[in-house]
This record gives structure tokens, C-alpha cells and sequence, in this order.
């Protein structure tokens, strides 16, 4: 008889733990029906909110990947431009729909608790509040998130981009310099508050420096063209 070692196995070997552990005798711990019953309320309690989250999250990177493939084609900064003009229609609706149920969503629940239910969802979830154009829904998310950025327990670099992005709407400057313009034939930073200060904050995050970032650039939007 032939055995192997699949994924599944793997996963019951880790959730067993050490045998002993599991054999010792705990009048505290629980027994199958309260492990079920932990279980299925659970799982019907996040089951349609990670679904929603995650569907909504596939279908934003499903554009901007198809885009993005074809905006690498275009030959210069003209037709670029062009091209970014008479698709940006998609983007809003998009981003509207999605906006509009992930705010339905976090009616009943903060964005702490959508973490505890499903780390994945709340990564998603950032997806959606990064592309959303509702400055007002973002502004909330990130006066919410701001507690766990300075407690460790949300990712500083996302909370830079939310902030950056409600900065050049509001004042026309960003702070981490997180959002850059093709000019010129090359990737550059969108006006910043204080450029020569912008490693720095961006490292007290974990950020890579703004002149790695515009590498980083080229190569997901490929290289800028000259006019």
C-alpha cells in the first residue's frame, strides 16, 4: 500500500497538535457539540461577508490587470493619457458598487472585527477603501485604523497610501509620496510636502525609499514614455 503526505493531512496534523496534548484529560475543554456549535455559528456568521469581500476584491484587481497589460502598449504619453481618459468610466463603477457594499458591511462591523473574522478579508477589504473615490468613507477607515497602525497591529504602508491619497484631494500635497505621475519618461512623485523628509517617514513604516518605489513602478506600469 502506497501513502503520501497531502495538503489536507498536513493541515489536520497541525490543527492535532502533540498527541499527548490532545489525550490528557481537561474537564474544561470542550467537547464535539460545543465544538460544532462554535464552528457552524461562526462560519455563518462571516461566510457571506468574506465571500462578498473577496469576489468584490477579485473583480477590482481583474481590472486593473486587464487594464494595466494594455496600458504597458501604449507608445507614448498621448495615446497613454488617451487610453487612461476613455476607460476611467469602468474604474468608477467599479469602484462605486464595491464601494457602496463594503460600507453596508462595515454597518455592522468595525474594521477590527472584520480582522478577527478573517484576516484575508480585511486585506481585501483594503483593496476596495484604497480604490474607493468616496473621500469622506476613506477618511473614516483611516481615522478608525490609525489606532491599530500605532499599536502595530495594522500595516503601516496601507495606511500611508489611504493617507496620501485624501492629502492630494484635500490640499493638493501628499505626505509619503505613495502616488507618482508618469512626466517627462519617468515615474516621479506627485507633489509632496516635504520630499527630502519622505524616506524617512516612509521607513518608520517599513516602506521601501521613494526612489525604490519608482523603480518599482516600471515595472508593474512598465517604463514612462517621452512626449
Amino acid at each position: 500500500m502506497r501513502a503520501r503526505i497531502t495538503g489536507a493531512a498536513l493541515i489536520l496534523a497541525a490543527l492535532a497538535g502533540p498527541v499527548a496534548a490532545q489525550d490528557a484529560p481537561n474537564a474544561d475543554a470542550p467537547d464535539a457539540d460545543a465544538l460544532i456549535a462554535d464552528f457552524e455559528a461562526a462560519f455563518e456568521a462571516g461566510e457571506d461577508i468574506v465571500a462578498d469581500i473577496a469576489a468584490m476584491a477579485a473583480r477590482d484587481q481583474y481590472l486593473r490587470t486587464t487594464f494595466i497589460a494594455r496600458m504597458q502598449q501604449a507608445p507614448s504619453e498621448a495615446v497613454r493619457q488617451d487610453y487612461i481618459d476613455r476607460t476611467t468610466h469602468h474604474f468608477a463603477r467599479v469602484g462605486g458598487q464595491n464601494t457602496e457594499r463594503l460600507k453596508a458591511i462595515l454597518e455592522d462591523m468595525d474594521w477590527a472585527e472584520l480582522a478577527a473574522l478573517s484576516p484575508k478579508a480585511a486585506q481585501d477589504a483594503f483593496l476596495i477603501v484604497s480604490h474607493t473615490n468616496d473621500a469622506e468613507f476613506k477618511a473614516a477607515v483611516v481615522a478608525e485604523i490609525e489606532p491599530m497602525v500605532r499599536a502595530g497591529t495594522f500595516d503601516g504602508e496601507e495606511y500611508a497610501l489611504l493617507v496620501d491619497d485624501l492629502l492630494l484631494a484635500d490640499t493638493g500635497m501628499q505626505r509619503y509620496a505613495t502616488n507618482f505621475d508618469c512626466e517627462g519618461g519617468a515615474w516621479t512623485p506627485k507633489p509632496t510636502e516635504d520630499l527630502a523628509v519622505a524616506d524617512e517617514l516612509r521607513a518608520e513604516f517599513g516602506m521601501p525609499s521613494v526612489a525604490e518605489s519608482a523603480r518599482i513602478m516600471v515595472q508593474i506600469y512598465g517604463d514612462c514614455p517621452a512626449e
